[in-house]
């Protein structure tokens, strides 16, 4: 079973695309290890991404939280 990961990041728009990179290497670095969720601004940028989901609220979130 993966280990869910939630990482926030309400940076600015170049921020957001260079860590959608950092999540892509996450996943070839340790395949199937992690489950992404992402939370913050821009979330459109996630809606394809095939490595993480962006969820609007953490509520129901467990596992280790990234700011």
């Amino acid at each position: 079973m993966a280990e869910p990961i939630l990482i926030k990041n309400f940076w600015a728009l170049g921020d957001t695309i260079c860590l959608t990179a950092a999540v892509r290497d996450l996943h070839l670095a340790y395949p199937g290890r992690y489950s992404v969720k992402i939370t913050g601004n821009y979330g459109s940028i996630w809606a394809n991404n095939p490595h993480a989901v962006f969820v609007s609220s953490t509520h129901h979130h467990e596992g280790q939280v990234i700011v």
